[in-house]
């Protein structure tokens, strides 16, 4: 006859405990690590291109604009940059991105030119259109705050994306297959099931060309504003119904969703991205296709 031992059974009891706790808390170690990831991709890609300086206070005191604006950025999306002066590289270097703490961080260090290997650590903010940067000088610690005084000697530097890039940047988020989810024309809307019957294939150049249950029916040319409030679009067919008429919209990008609102040809261009009786407008909803 077998004697149970109770001690083993709450071994055994404790062993599962452990090991189902250490499995979650690898699961939740991977989980956290694939979020920073994707929060540090995005911010890279909202990063990447051209940016002018438009305000610098270092030590607590500021830069004329004017002297401001001689300087821009390149960054790239894989974290390096070239600063330069009057279009003149005045340094280059690499840097590392934190998006998941409260305040951005941003460490940066030049390879070529002025502060050659030294390491500045930052905070940063995004904007559609701007960022702020606040670092400290080499050896200090990291900025808790969008600020320079003459006690914290710390660079405030504000940056407005130069419209080519704000274009390009567009250009390629707005490329590809669009489903359109939603449509109001002068305040009526479309049965969801007619809406999506419709779908527009953007290129990277501004064409486009739509579809009616994947049959092509007008196809154009399109020039884009993304440094307007609202973003400003006109496009023109150039087959198809309404061809050679210049229709003026707005527009608003989401990570997989966009929203375009544009007046009939001869009308002034929509202030806000709604449709009601009367205005005339045609407001509509895209979600991005997924690639297949």
């Amino acid at each position: 006859m077998t004697t149970f031992n109770p001690s083993v059974r709450f071994l055994q009891q404790v062993r599962r405990l452990v090991v189902g706790a250490f499995l979650m808390a690898i699961a939740t170690m991977v989980s956290a690590a694939d979020l920073k990831e994707d929060a540090i991709k995005k911010d890279r890609n909202e990063i990447e291109g051209t940016w002018r300086i438009v305000a610098i206070e270092v030590n607590g005191n500021k830069l004329m604009e004017e002297d401001a604006r001689k300087f821009s950025v390149v960054n790239g999306s894989d974290g390096t940059w070239s600063l330069l002066s009057e279009a003149k590289e005045i340094s280059r270097g690499t840097s590392t991105i934190d998006p998941t703490q409260k305040l951005k961080a941003l460490d940066f260090t030049p390879t070529d030119g002025e502060g050659k290997g030294n390491l500045y650590l930052g905070i940063y903010e995004l904007g559609e259109t701007t960022r702020k940067m606040c670092f400290a000088p080499p050896g200090r610690e990291r900025p808790t705050e969008f600020s320079s005084t003459s006690g914290n000697e710390q660079i405030f530097v504000t940056f407005e994306r130069e419209k080519e890039s704000a274009i390009k940047k567009d250009r390629k988020q707005i490329e590809g297959t669009w489903r359109v989810v939603a449509l109001d024309v002068n305040g009526n809307k479309a049965m969801e099931e007619d809406a999506k019957k419709l779908t527009v294939v953007n290129g990277s150049d501004g064409t486009w060309t739509l579809f009616s249950e994947g049959n092509e029916i007008m196809k154009g040319t399109s020039t884009i504003d993304p440094t307007k409030k609202p973003k400003t679009l006109d496009f023109t067919p150039t087959e198809g119904e309404a061809k050679g008429n210049l229709f003026l919209g707005i527009y608003e990008l989401g990570e997989t969703t966009r929203r375009m609102c544009f007046a009939p040809s001869g009308q002034g261009r929509p202030t806000e991205f709604s449709s009601t009786p009367g205005s005339e407008m045609i407001l509509l909803t895209f979600q991005r296709e997924k690639s297949k």
